[in-house]
């Protein structure tokens, strides 16, 4: 959802209401762009995370009584 409100963020500065309506081919560029940084972002929010969580085997090395 990040990467949609920046594309909308985005688009709103870069095209004041005032501006030209944008074509279907303008729009569909636009919304490609922005899906592809929303899912860099995610990957590497992904690959961050993952490095500083702790790992689990699935097995417990302790029992308890």
């Amino acid at each position: 959802m990040k990467g949609f409100s920046r594309a909308v963020l985005v688009v709103s500065l870069l095209f004041p209401a005032a501006a030209p309506a944008l074509t279907l081919e303008e729009g569909l560029k636009i919304v490609d762009e922005a899906g592809r940084d929303a899912r860099i972002a995610r990957s590497q929010e992904d690959a961050a995370r993952s490095a500083w969580l702790p790992q689990s085997s699935g097995a417990s090395s302790w029992r308890s009584s």
